[in-house]
C-alpha cells in the first residue's frame, strides 16, 4: 500500500505549505510538512492526545497503519512527545525523522524490521485531553469497536467462499492434511504463519524473521488463547487458516505493543513445520 492511498484514508490529502503560521518547536534533525491547519491550544506534558497515524518509508511504503483506529498517547518528555506538543487539534502533518526514534516510541512490528535510515510519521491530531477525558473517550471508542468487530466478522464470513469448522469459538479450515501423529499436550511445536486483519493488512509474518517460532503446546503465555484451540488435533506438515475473534485473540486491550488494536478479529495462515513429541 503506497503513501498516497493511506494518506487519503485518514484525510491528510490537502497538502499546502503552512509552516509559517504555527510557531512550531520542532528539533532541527526532524523535517516536517503541513497538510491541514488546525487551531486551539497545543498539548502540554501530562496531557493525552488522540490521533490517527500512518508510518511510511521515504519511498511511501506503509510501515504501520490500522484503518480508522484512533490512538491515544499520554505525553511525556521523549523526542516524539515534543513533536506532538508542537501541534494543535486538527493539524495534519508529516514528520521525517530517524527510524530508530519511531521504533523506540511505538514498537510497531513492520517498523521494527530495521533501525536504519529515516521514516515518515503522518499524523492527524484529533484532540487534546486531560487523563479523565481521555479515559472516557477511549471507553466510548472501545464500545463502538466491539459492535463493529462483530459486524465486520459476520460480513467477512458471508463474503468469503470458505467453509470453516468452529472449535471453541475459533474458525478454522485445514488446507493441507497429513497422516502423522496429532499434536499432544507438552509437544514442542514449530510453526510459520502470517497474521492479518480482516481487510488483509499484515501485522505479523514469521517468514520474514530469522527463524520460525517454537512453543510448548498447551503451555500458558506462549501463544494467544485461540491459536492453541485452533491447533487441537492437527499434525506436523499440515496447513490451516484460523480466524480468531478478539475474545480468542488480543481481547479488549489489544496486543502489548499496540500492533493489534482492541476488539480486532485476526486471521492466521499457519504451516506446522515440526512437532517434537513429548
Amino acid at each position: 500500500m503506497k503513501y498516497l492511498v493511506v494518506f487519503v484514508l485518514i484525510a491528510l490529502s490537502f497538502s499546502c505549505e503552512l509552516s509559517d503560521i504555527h510557531q512550531v518547536k520542532i528539533p532541527k534533525n526532524i523535517d516536517y510538512k503541513y497538510h491541514q491547519l488546525g487551531e486551539g491550544e497545543e498539548p502540554k506534558d501530562g496531557n493525552s492526545i488522540g490521533a490517527f497515524i500512518v508510518i511510511t518509508s521515504l519511498t511511501g511504503d506503509t510501515l504501520h497503519y490500522v484503518p480508522r483506529y484512533p490512538y491515544f498517547f499520554e505525553l511525556g518528555n521523549t523526542l516524539v512527545d515534543s513533536v506532538f506538543m508542537a501541534m494543535k487539534p486538527d493539524d495534519s502533518l508529516s514528520f521525517t525523522m530517524d527510524r530508530k526514534i519511531l521504533n523506540d516510541y511505538f514498537e510497531f512490528y513492520q517498523l521494527q524490521e530495521s533501525d536504519e535510515g529515516k521514516a515518515v510519521l503522518n499524523i492527524k491530531l484529533t484532540g487534546v485531553y486531560n487523563s479523565e477525558e481521555a479515559d472516557s473517550i477511549q471507553k466510548r471508542v472501545l464500545s463502538k469497536r466491539e459492535i463493529k468487530e462483530q459486524e465486520a466478522l459476520l460480513k467477512y464470513l458471508n463474503e468469503v467462499d470458505i467453509n470453516f469448522e468452529v472449535v471453541d469459538g475459533v474458525y478454522r479450515r485445514i488446507e493441507k492434511r497429513n497422516d502423522s501423529t496429532p499434536i499432544n499436550y507438552g509437544d514442542e511445536v514449530t510453526i510459520q504463519y502470517v497474521g492479518r486483519f480482516l481487510d488483509g493488512y499484515v501485522f505479523d509474518d514469521t517468514y520474514l524473521k530469522p527463524r520460525p517460532p517454537s512453543f510448548t503446546f498447551g503451555k500458558e503465555y506462549q501463544l494467544i488463547d485461540g491459536l492453541h484451540y485452533g491447533l487441537i488435533g492437527l499434525k506436523e506438515g499440515e496447513r490451516l487458516k484460523i480466524i480468531l475473534p478478539s475474545r480468542r485473540a488480543f481481547g479488549e486491550e489489544g496486543s502489548v505493543a499496540g500492533i493489534v488494536p482492541p476488539y480486532t478479529t485476526v486471521i492466521f495462515d499457519i504451516h506446522i513445520i515440526k512437532v517434537n513429541k513429548k
